[in-house]
């Protein structure tokens, strides 16, 4: 995925890009023994300092199959304190403001993928969105 990106890159313009990826694939940091795509893009010459990850949460959502289906995403947290926090259908979180506890602590919220053993949440992810019952969209 790394390759491929710094591939196209070195052929478009410069300038700031989002791309949207799996959780896993954008943080910052190793865990569970890899070097996920934005650990190899923050830990680069070209993009040190210039890398965001945002994770985001789904509860009770759905997703559009290949068919055309409507398919249940896996909830990805399951945690008290993020659903008090998410009181509507989209709730987005800076976890790196001054008074954050995200920043000198490891709080991982996800049902979905290990724990990491060290450092800070956010040496891994600066920012959470969290989708609430949200129906998919379906072909017209």
């Amino acid at each position: 995925m790394y390759q491929n990106f710094i591939k196209l890159y070195d052929t478009k313009e410069k300038g700031k890009y989002f791309g949207q990826f799996g959780m896993n694939h954008v943080f910052q940091e190793k865990q569970l023994d890899i070097n996920w795509f934005g650990s190899l893009l923050k830990d680069s010459t070209e993009f040190q300092d210039k890398v965001i990850s945002i994770v985001y949460f789904y509860k009770d959502c759905f997703t559009l199959g290949y068919k055309g289906e409507s398919i249940e995403l896996q909830d990805t947290y399951g945690n008290e304190y993020l659903e008090q926090l998410a009181t509507k259908e989209f709730t987005f979180l800076n976890l790196i403001g001054k008074r954050s506890p995200f920043n000198n602590n490891l709080i991982w919220y996800m049902d979905t993928t290990d724990s990491p053993s060290e450092g800070e949440t956010t040496d891994y992810y600066q920012y959470i969105l969290i989708q609430k019952k949200s129906a998919c969209i379906y072909n017209v």
